[in-house]
């Protein structure tokens, strides 16, 4: 205990002003008791943390009305004589803005609170608080038993009859970590069928109270009586109202559908028709038969709408395209949420056993042929299909490219590939030949990047496009629009916050990207003490000492019992509090951390990894380059003998910067180097390109053409 103060209050006063009593910088844990003459009356504790606080992004704040929470990174700000060290989650920015630090971390998916302690100090000691900060404004989860343990899932369940059915008491629980500001004072359900009549609808006062618990028998009841003989759809709505009235959020809990059981699928194919039947349970109401094209999936798929109550359906294939078709049994798609369609061949899946050929018909285009050949391998025999694979290998060599046809095609042949690979061809091989094909659109690269950027493909699907086609390895500098550089935002924000750094006026993003403050505290005099400031410092691309320091450290400290439960991330907070590490933070953490951490995440790959970075050695950079920046040369040198993989990244680093400069031409070899180490080296890799990049830029005055 540092100070105790006895305070008189004035009768008749409800409120203390408990600033007036604390001193501004006095940071801690206050045990606060409440006396009046009658004796002892309240005690209760208050954790004092100035200007510590949760950053909130409205966009982000409220989960989406059906996918539920879809942002994973919170961001903390705190004074700046206050450290922050979280448990449950990973930090991946810290940004000095004067008096205050934010820092932003990546969370796990149900994780209701940040969990970890405040860092401060006072007369030469260091004392910590607990910390523990709501991050979901509300969670839900449904659960049988009361005595269960709950999971808040925050998203959508869907729900089906024989879910409910075997339910006996089941109930909807709510959590809530409101802030004041927002006002939430009621919180409504409805349960809304799909002609968007409320079917039920209750309201519940929860200002003030950390949960609700909701029993969901009574909507259950309305939907058994409700149902009669329509299929099975509706939704349960919740309503977050304020004071005023107004609806602060809106979003599904819970969905209840007919679930679709298909058996004993039969297909039979004569002449110009397919017959297809089926047993199935359910409904058997607001069904299609959605037929894929294995050979040219670039065609949209046929969508056939099957009869209430009917289990066979007859198609005559004389108005089918060209080609080998799949088949799925499936309830209708209803675009219910239209701002979040992606293309079927992406979401399609659960194919039913059987092939429909189509007609037979000259392929249009040469990229065409080749790639309907690839993906008719899957359907030949063994013996067939390595004669086919060695001729296509061939024929993909005098290709031509025409955009954006052929990339249009390429994508989906390779979706289709990807997502339902073949069991009778070796799926290396097949690989190899659509990376052969991806190579021919290096010259067509910033078409191909608005292609993807503009489809409606799935953001991850978008990222891997990108990075077949090498546009992520930005060695040039991008051709899209803003609306394109938007979207690139969510499918690689990597990308999009190296482009925005590097390349745009306004910084902010960038800077938020690197976590970093300003540009200028990169060679900052106080930082580096240098009279030559420069952004090849060791503070920035690190000390070998450090590392030689930290893995001599773990030798030791893991020779002892005590540690044997502790994990990397003890150890390197351990060594990097005791040997007090001054390495700029960017991402929120030194380079020795950046290392440590990749290294454990790596171990298992990390020889392999090391095969392939050593390539960059066979990489020419002429004698005039070597001499023209022999400082860089000798700055990334030093890593040699303690980070032989950093010392690889760093190169691949500089020649990628000399190529997006105009000093050096990028070959065949090397793109395909550049995007390995992106993939699998990531925020080291970036951390080297934004100390070269701005060296190349700032000191040297070059810039991207």
């Amino acid at each position: 205990m540092f100070q105790k103060l006895n305070v008189i209050v004035k009768s008749g006063h409800s409120e203390i002003l408990l600033n007036e009593y604390i001193e501004k910088d006095a940071f801690g844990q206050y045990e606060i008791k409440i006396w009046n003459r009658t004796g002892f009356n309240e005690k209760f504790f208050i954790e004092f943390v100035p200007n510590s606080k949760i950053l909130f992004n409205q966009n982000d704040y409220w989960p989406h009305n059906v996918y539920g929470y879809k942002n994973n990174i919170q961001t903390i700000q705190t004074s700046k004589e206050v450290e922050i060290d979280v448990y449950n989650a990973e930090k991946i920015n810290e940004i000095n803005n004067g008096d205050n630090i934010v820092y932003k971390f990546k969370t796990r998916e149900k994780d209701r609170f940040l969990i970890g302690e405040y860092k401060y100090y006072c007369n030469g000691k260091v004392f910590k608080t607990p910390l523990k900060l709501s991050i979901l404004p509300i969670a839900w989860g449904i659960i049988e038993d009361e005595n269960e343990v709950i999971e808040y899932v925050s998203k959508m369940y869907t729900l089906t009859k024989e879910d409910f059915t075997n339910s006996t008491d089941p109930y909807l629980l709510f959590a809530f970590g409101f802030h004041q500001f927002q006002d939430i004072q009621k919180i409504k359900l409805q349960l809304i069928d799909t002609d968007l009549q409320i079917i039920l609808e209750n309201e519940f006062q929860i200002a003030y109270k950390e949960g609700l618990r909701i029993p969901l028998n009574p909507y259950l009841f309305e939907i058994r009586n409700n149902n009669g003989a329509s299929h099975l759809d509706y939704n349960l709505w919740v309503s977050l109202i304020n004071s005023a009235e107004d609806i602060a959020a809106s979003f599904i809990v819970a969905r209840f559908q007919n679930e679709m059981v298909i058996r004993n699928c039969k297909l039979t194919q004569i002449e110009n028709e397919v017959i297809i039947d089926w047993e199935e349970e359910g409904t058997k109401t607001g069904r299609e038969i959605v037929m894929v094209n294995f050979v040219k999936p670039w065609h949209p798929p046929y969508h056939f709408k099957v009869d209430d109550k009917k289990t066979r359906l007859k198609i005559n294939i004389n108005h089918l395209k060209p080609g080998i078709y799949k088949f799925l049994i499936q309830k209708e798609s209803e675009n219910l949420f239209f701002d979040e369609i992606e293309a079927d061949i992406c979401t399609l899946s659960n194919f039913q056993k059987g092939i429909i050929k189509g007609r037979t018909e000259e392929d249009t285009s040469p990229m065409e042929k080749v790639l309907s050949e690839i993906l008719k391998t899957r359907f030949l025999k063994a013996k067939v299909t390595s004669k086919r694979l060695l001729k296509l290998q061939n024929d993909i060599k005098n290709l031509s490219v025409q955009m954006p046809e052929d990339m249009n095609m390429l994508s989906y042949a390779y979706i289709l590939h990807n997502r339902f690979p073949p069991k009778r061809v070796d799926k290396r091989v097949i690989s190899k030949i659509f990376d052969s094909v991806f190579d021919l659109f290096f010259d067509n690269k910033n078409e191909a990047f608005r292609y993807v950027l503009d489809s409606k493909f799935s953001n991850d699907y978008k990222k891997q496009l990108l990075q077949k086609c090498y546009c992520i390895n930005l060695t040039c500098k991008p051709k899209i629009n803003e609306i394109q550089m938007q979207t690139l935002a969510k499918v690689d924000e990597d990308a999009y916050g190296f482009i925005q750094l590097i390349q745009s006026e306004n910084k902010v993003f960038g800077l938020n990207w690197a976590g970093i403050s300003d540009i200028r505290i990169l060679k900052e005099e106080d930082l580096f003490g240098e009279e030559n400031h420069s952004f090849l410092s060791e503070e920035n691309l690190g000390k070998n000492l450090y590392i030689e320091q930290y893995f001599q450290y773990l030798y030791q400290s893991i020779q002892l019992p005590r540690n044997l439960s502790k994990s990397t991330a003890d150890f390197l907070r351990e060594f990097q509090n005791q040997q007090d590490v001054q390495e700029t933070k960017i991402f929120g953490k030194t380079r020795l951390q950046l290392l440590v951490e990749w290294r454990e995440q790596t171990k298992k790959d990390l020889n392999h990894v090391k095969e392939q970075l050593v390539e960059v050695l066979n990489i020419c950079s002429d004698t005039h380059l070597k001499k023209q920046f022999m400082d860089v040369f000798q700055a990334l040198s030093k890593r040699k003998e303690a980070d032989e993989i950093g010392y690889y990244i760093g190169l691949i680093a500089l020649y990628a910067s000399f190529i997006r400069n105009g000093l050096m031409s990028e070959t065949k070899e090397f793109r395909k180097l550049l995007g390995y180490t992106i993939e699998k080296c990531n925020k080291l890799y970036y951390r080297d390109s934004i100390i070269i990049e701005l060296y190349m830029q700032k000191e040297r005055g070059y810039t991207w053409v």
